[in-house]
């Protein structure tokens, strides 16, 4: 029973939601000034670790999902091309000139999607919320958005808005973020497992280390990044195991190819490009509401979810 349990989807998100906000900032502590935070290791290790990317491609490779697939040709072929042609040229004609506010664009599109997919999470280890506390807990995960993404925007450019670490600004938005989250989790106490607790802590205090770390922006990021795609890697693991359909080589092969490309800046507008699909496409697939999606998903997953408490 106990290992039935902790092989379940919903323990496998709650460790690898918790692992990396504890682990890298531990590996940060004993070696401050290590190889490992050099900005080529690091972007190779982001890379490595966001190949969840690569992962959506699993849908276009899934025959199950042909019919959702024919049914969206905008969401699967049009827009995706688009995104691949349009980014790839301008990032490839102005690479410098490009760069800043691309990213800083993308900062905020990326931060917003790590959100809903945190809303995701929760509702899959937690699934007694009542609807009034899901919509309320869904606008206090969007809320830190805007601010992480200037806050990347602001390291990316030290023009753009200055130093914001020395005004004090990150840490009064901490402040504020964790009397928000312990707020919300007193509030609904009685609806939250052990496990739904955790990660909507953890959720609400996603981008913590961008205003705990100001100065260390990098090892910041990797922290809600890995975290972000370890998650992803586990739902889609247990999605394509469901499927009863093996594809896990091209994707390993897809992700290695991803790393390789942005390594070169000229190329991160077709990395760009490959990202951007990967939230389009999981804007519509992970939709519950629509029944469509609960039919292909839900069969996928559905067995590996444990009950949330004990009786």
């Amino acid at each position: 029973e106990v290992f039935r349990r902790f092989s379940s989807l919903r323990a496998a998100l709650v460790a690898m939601t918790v692992a990396p906000f504890f682990l890298i900032p531990l590996l940060n502590w004993i070696d401050p000034l290590g190889d490992w935070q050099t900005v080529e290791a690091a972007k190779f290790l982001v890379l490595f670790g966001n190949g969840h990317v690569a992962a959506t491609y699993y849908f276009y490779l899934d025959k199950d999902a042909a019919s959702f697939r024919r049914g969206r040709p905008w969401t699967f072929l049009i827009l995706p091309l688009g995104f691949l042609i349009g980014l790839s040229a301008i990032t490839f004609a102005y690479p410098k000139d490009t760069f800043v506010p691309l990213f800083s664009v993308h900062a905020f599109i990326l931060f917003y999607h790590y959100q809903r997919q945190n809303l995701g999470v929760i509702a899959l280890v937690n699934g007694v919320l009542s609807a009034k506390s899901k919509k309320t807990l869904n606008v206090l995960l969007l809320l830190p958005v805007i601010p992480a993404a200037v806050i990347w925007a602001s390291r990316l450019d030290d023009n753009l808005l200055g130093d914001l670490a020395a005004t004090g600004l990150p840490r009064s938005l901490i402040i504020a973020q964790i009397a928000v989250s312990v707020v919300f989790l007193f509030r609904t106490r009685k609806e939250q497992s052990l496990q739904g607790a955790v990660v909507t802590a953890l959720g609400l205090n996603f981008f913590a280390p961008f205003f705990i770390m100001p100065d260390n922006i990098l090892v910041a990021f990797l922290v809600f990044a890995l975290t972000h795609g370890a998650q992803y890697l586990v739902i889609m693991g247990f999605v394509s195991a469901g499927s009863g359909q093996a594809r896990h080589a091209s994707l390993i092969v897809f992700c290695i190819l991803l790393g390789i490309l942005l390594l070169d800046r000229a190329a991160f507008g077709v990395v760009m490009a490959f990202t951007w699909t990967h939230f389009l496409i999981d804007a519509r697939i992970w939709k519950m509401r629509n029944t469509d999606a609960r039919r292909y998903i839900m069969p996928r997953i559905g067995r590996f979810l444990s009950p949330t408490r004990t009786s």
